[in-house]
């Protein structure tokens, strides 16, 4: 009972200071700046080129899991350190490389699609954090799932 009545109040004064939760976590990982200062040299950024942002996976069967890779290519001139990845449901989880991608290295994001509970036409997006320009990269699929 007690977290509950922190909770609510952490959140009144976020919210009465103008700031949301999501909010604070996305500055958070995105290690924003204010407006008066300098953009950072895009020569100390990786740089993140997926083969393909958006991919079919066709029709199957409610109650079915469902894993597609998405390859890339880091195209910056340094390591490309991928700190997050998040789907916009608990049905999809992503898995990225907790290593540091070399300049013109490759690698794979793992995403698992569960899709039980969810018949119908679906689009799941995934979000990857990472010291990129912009910060937010999103590659997406899209899937038919037949009732069983």
């Amino acid at each position: 009972m007690k977290n509950i009545f922190f909770a609510s109040i952490m959140t009144l004064g976020l919210i009465s200071c103008g700031e949301t939760p999501d909010k604070i976590n996305s500055d958070m990982i995105n290690n924003s700046r204010s407006a008066d200062q300098p953009a950072q040299d895009p020569s100390q950024l990786a740089g993140i080129e997926f083969e393909e942002t958006n991919i079919n996976l066709g029709k199957i069967y409610e109650g079915e899991s469902i894993t597609q890779t998405f390859k890339f290519k880091n195209t910056g001139k340094v390591d490309l350190v991928i700190n997050n990845a998040s789907a916009t449901c608990g049905c999809t989880k992503p898995e990225y490389p907790r290593q540091p991608i070399a300049p013109g290295a490759e690698g794979v994001m793992k995403v698992t699609f569960n899709s039980e509970g969810k018949p119908g036409a679906n689009h799941k997006e995934i979000t990857i954090f990472a010291n990129t320009d912009p910060r937010q990269t999103v590659i997406s699929f899209d899937v038919d799932v037949l009732e069983k």
